[in-house]
């Protein structure tokens, strides 16, 4: 069905060999592998790319070809360069033996014989200009001599008449010489003498293909100029050549020819059967009509394109003469009425035609029987055209029929056993109509149908999803809120590709995985997040299948996926929406996917990324941010940086102009283990009539970093160091993250808090770590934020909701604890291993210690955990309140006792008449 929709899954790993360096120092070369190219393609644009290779890079704005190589890892397999060299040194690549594929936007205007020694297992060579001058290019007779593999070579926007006696390779099967300055065939043969054949030639040469498409003052060839040659395929796109100029070449053999984008109003007849021509391309043209002497010659045809000509009717024995053709493209015409079976059934019915495109033309009925002589038809492709309806009687004789594309008909209904004669149907397209709803009953008759799509324009109403078992692929969109219901028990045992499109699609199944148990690609595209996404929905368990693969998510707000065990690659595209204006940390829209390998975020719903923001995802080796917001980077990826995936590309996205992210570049250029890329380095202010500058240049002119300075920070924090050593003993290595936290809550803090009439926002702050924010975000959170019956609810601190995107993990700590009347802290083995968390209850401990009266302060042991793995600092202040110290019951009768208990006690400390919130 074409479903481009869902994204490939990335499985290829990289040898450590192949892995690049950080790459913050050449910001002009993005390195990628082959297998996650369409991620990063638009940056590789220009290049003749293959996905299947290993190692690819693309640098552009090139002036010193040797230092632009410098950031290219010697294992790429191929290597785009664009830019201002004009000269290629000698031996330019010698360092890059592993090449297969190389393009040179360059601007060269000459190349040394030797430039590409070394290069034996290269197959793929593209000379690139993207300039209108006619600049001269000088490619020696032996350049390509050391090019032993070459199979394809290609020259775009180049003028090669000063060239002369270029050596072909031997191997080479397709040349493309494409908007150049050829006015004759001849003068391609004097470049490349190896193309005809002469005195000393072995034999005829032949090609699979030669493209001269688009020299737009290429107008003939003299006679006998291409004696000996053997052609595939000869593309003269664009240029005033006409098909009866080959006719005194000496062309030795023709199997096809393209002459689309031309004048053509007569089609040309006796050059397609002078070489009995199997394939004739003719599109963009101007042919209005094609009489029965043209036909005649064509009867060799397999393949004929006539897309986007003029025609407005068929010779009604088309297909009676062309008994070979096989492959027929009649779209974007002006065609109202398409008989091909005219009068009786075996009119032609040893047509051997599999593929009929019709889109896009003015049909607005299709008559009964009218492809019933097309008994070996595979592929019918209606799209764009103007069928309301559709009975079984106009698709009679198609019961071979594999493929049939529907889409942009103002189809509104489906007569009962439409598809009946279609046994063979496998893929079916029916979106951009206006169906208001199908029944299961519709899609009767193939019983090995493997793909639909549907588009329901109807208001709300339920829809019943078609029984099909062989099913693999499912689109549905939806214009209203749709429900979608599937039949049970286990209607789709085979169904891998699953789309759902629609703010008001939603999908009713009370088992989803026994309805799709194969299902391995998921899109969810506009949809309501709190459908699919939110824990607890009823569409959540979508995400819990237990072999889904790829998923992609395109909707607005936040949608936190969580849950797919066997998850590896994730496209999540997310927008800021009234409620939630301000962009998120990373750790907002992922929870625990410890298969992840893959994951690309989009959207302006991203504004921090922190090293918490890649817990659980401990396999994660590429990360693609595009289009993001403002991005603040925290200095906690710094200490993060062996567990960081091995690719991190950062694409259309402006870091924020502040002096947090000073510490990025030399971060970036020297990171072991990780490839860091920057398609910018500008940075983005949310004020100012010139958001955007330099990065580099505010940083120097913004946070200055002089002697003096420097020389007073070091003495300074030297005698800090000092004085406050044996308070940073146990702090462990973040000590210096841990001062400034202590000292910004003593600053904030008891002596700044005291006096009645504060105002909160919070009821408390929780405290927990990575390990517990599970139960924290699934139990918690319901229970005390949730608003039981006489209550108002509490409203909590959470760091991972509530903390501002942008800001050091210490100054957010501080504000929090001091915008709290009480702090919880979430206990457990774990919780007692994490730094953070011994912090916070350090500091929760000496608020409590200096105002015992108006603060609170609740351990809540997860776990079962010895009270002597606490510090002794805190089970001194434990004895203060004993009766703040609670166990979280295993039996599950006990629960509701237990938070009712928790809820009264956080209930307590408000003043009296406060609700919750701030006062």
């Amino acid at each position: 069905l074409g479903i481009a929709s869902i994204p490939p899954l990335l499985l290829l790993w990289a040898s450590p060999a192949l892995l690049p360096t950080g790459a913050w120092l050449s910001p002009n070369c993005t390195v990628v592998e082959g297998a996650q190219l369409p991620r990063v393609a638009r940056y590789f644009s220009l290049c003749p790319v293959d996905t299947g290779l290993r190692l690819l890079a693309s640098c552009y704005s090139v002036t010193s070809l040797a230092r632009a190589l410098e950031a290219v890892p010697p294992g790429v397999e191929g290597l785009c360069l664009g830019g201002s060299v004009p000269v290629l040194p000698p031996d330019a690549f010698a360092n890059f033996s592993s090449l297969q594929m190389l393009g040179l936007i360059l601007q060269v205007t000459r190349v040394p014989p030797d430039a590409f020694r070394g290069l034996g297992r290269l197959r793929h060579l593209a000379f690139i200009r993207r300039s209108d001058r006619e600049e001269p290019f000088l490619l020696p007779p032996g350049a390509l001599g050391p090019l032993d593999s070459l199979s394809v070579l290609s020259f775009s926007g180049i003028c090669l008449n000063q060239s002369q006696d270029v050596q072909l390779p031997a191997g080479l099967r397709q040349l493309t010489v494409t908007f150049g300055c050829l006015t004759g065939l001849e003068g391609l043969t004097r470049i490349f003498p190896g193309l005809t054949s002469g005195p000393s030639s072995l034999g005829p040469v032949s090609l699979d293909k030669l493209d001269v498409s688009n020299n737009v003052r290429l107008s003939g060839v003299a006679s006998g100029a291409l004696r000996g040659l053997r052609l595939g395929t000869l593309q003269l796109d664009g240029t005033m050549m006409a098909a009866s100029d080959l006719l005194g070449s000496g062309l030795a053999g023709l199997e096809a020819l393209s002459l689309g984008h031309g004048q053509m109003v007569v089609p040309p007849g006796e050059a397609v059967a002078r070489f009995a021509l199997r394939g004739l391309e003719l599109p963009w043209n101007k042919v209005g009509h094609l009489t029965g002497e043209t036909l005649t010659h064509w009867a060799s045809l397999r393949s004929l394109n006539l897309h986007s000509n003029s025609l407005e009717e068929l010779p009604p024995g088309l297909l009676a003469v062309l008994l070979q053709l096989q492959r027929l493209d009649l779209s974007n015409n002006l065609l109202h009425r398409v008989t091909p079976c005219p009068g009786a059934a075996g009119a032609a019915g040893g047509s051997e035609l599999r593929e009929l495109d019709l889109s896009y033309n003015q049909l607005r009925v299709l008559p009964p029987a009218a492809f019933s002589c097309l008994a070996r038809l595979r592929e019918l492709r209606l799209r764009g055209n103007r069928l309301a309806r559709l009975g079984g009687r106009a698709l009679q004789g198609l019961g071979r029929l594999e493929v049939l594309n529907l889409n942009g008909n103002p189809l509104g209904a489906l007569e009962k056993g439409w598809l009946a004669p279609l046994a063979s149907l496998k893929a079916l397209s029916l979106t951009g109509g206006q169906l208001a709803s199908v029944q299961g009953w519709r899609f009767r008759g193939p019983t090995g149908l493997t793909g639909l799509q549907l588009d329901l324009t109807s208001g709300p109403g339920k829809l019943a999803l078609p029984r099909s078992p062989a099913l693999r692929s499912l689109e549905i969109q939806a214009g209203d809120e749709l429900v979608l219901r599937s039949p049970p028990p286990d209607p789709y045992p085979a169904l891998e590709t699953l789309v759902l499109q629609g703010s008001g699609l939603r999908l009713e199944h009370p088992n989803v995985s026994s309805a799709f148990p194969a299902l391995r690609r998921l899109a969810l595209l506009h949809v309501d997040p709190r459908h699919f996404c939110s824990p607890g929905a009823s569409g959540s368990s979508l995400l819990r299948l237990p072999l889904l693969e790829s998923l992609l998510v395109r909707c607005p707000g936040v949608c936190r996926v969580s849950g797919p065990p066997g998850l590896r690659a994730l496209e999540l595209e997310t927008s800021p929406t009234p409620s939630r204006p301000r962009p998120r940390a990373l750790q907002a829209f992922l929870g625990e996917l410890p298969r992840l390998e893959v994951l690309t975020l989009k959207g302006k719903g991203v504004g921090a990324l922190s090293a918490a923001g890649f817990r659980g995802l401990g396999r994660l080796r590429v990360l693609v941010l595009d289009d993001t917001a403002v991005l603040v980077l925290d200095s906690s990826l710094r200490e993060e940086s062996p567990q960081l995936p091995q690719y991190i590309y950062f694409l259309n996205v402006f870091l924020a102009c502040q002096c947090a992210n000073s510490w990025v570049g030399p971060w970036a250029a020297g990171v072991p283990g990780t490839y860091v890329h920057f398609k910018t380095q500008a940075c983005e202010s949310e004020a100012g009539p010139s958001p955007k500058s330099r990065l580099f240049s505010f940083l120097q002119s913004h946070c200055p970093q002089g002697l003096e300075l420097e020389l007073f920070l070091a003495s300074s924090g030297l005698l800090l160091l000092l004085g406050s050593l044996p308070l940073l003993w146990g702090a462990g290595s973040s000590w210096v993250l841990h001062l400034r936290t202590l000292l910004r809550a003593r600053w904030r803090g008891p002596g700044a808090r005291r006096g009645e009439g504060r105002p909160f926002r919070y009821d408390a702050f929780v405290s927990h770590c990575g390990r517990d924010q599970a139960w924290v975000v699934g139990r918690l959170l319901p229970a005390l934020e949730g608003a039981p019956p006489g209550t108002g609810g509490l409203r909590l601190c959470l760091p991972e909701r509530d903390f501002e995107p942008g800001r050091d993990e210490a100054g957010n700590t501080a504000d929090g604890l001091a915008a709290s009347r009480a702090v919880l802290c979430v206990l457990s083995p774990q919780a007692l291993g994490d730094p953070w968390c011994l912090l916070q209850l350090r500091l929760a401990t000496a608020r409590l210690l200096a105002n015992p009266g108006d603060f609170c302060l609740l351990l809540l042991f997860l776990e079962p955990v010895s009270r002597h793995r606490l510090p002794d600092y805190h089970r001194l202040a434990r004895l203060l309140r004993t009766r703040d110290c609670l166990d979280w019951p295993g039996e599950e009768a006990k629960r509701e006792a237990f938070w009712e208990r928790l809820r009264k006690r956080l209930g307590s400390l408000r003043p009296r008449g406060g609700r919750g919130g701030e006062e």
